[in-house]
């Protein structure tokens, strides 16, 4: 999680590196509900995701705020593929079908 954080920061992007701290708060703070520490990054899949989408709306997050932490997961753990696939710089936008499909 840090490694991604900060990648952002040292790509000057700041702000996303605060909204994905905050959203895998969140999500931290959901897994501890279920009792559980950590989730590998292969295992998080669509059954936990809603299930962190339902906790989200029984602790009165707005619809913008529970798309907002999901948009944020699906970008961090998109970039924390590319980091432990080696991939060492990830601009935005340089995703390539070939990369997405070798992460698979």
């Amino acid at each position: 999680m840090g490694e991604v954080i900060d990648l952002m920061q040292k790509e000057s992007r700041p702000g996303t590196a605060v909204n994905y701290l905050n959203s895998s708060r969140s999500f931290a703070a959901y897994l501890t509900c279920l009792g559980r520490k950590d989730v590998p990054l292969r295992m998080v899949d669509a059954e936990l995701l809603a299930g962190y989408q339902d906790w989200l709306l029984s602790e009165g997050r707005s619809g913008n705020t529970i798309a907002c932490h999901m948009r944020h997961l699906r970008s961090f753990n998109i970039r924390a593929a590319l980091i432990a696939s080696g991939c060492n710089a990830i601009k935005k936008h340089c995703l390539s079908l070939v990369m997405l499909v070798r992460l698979s």
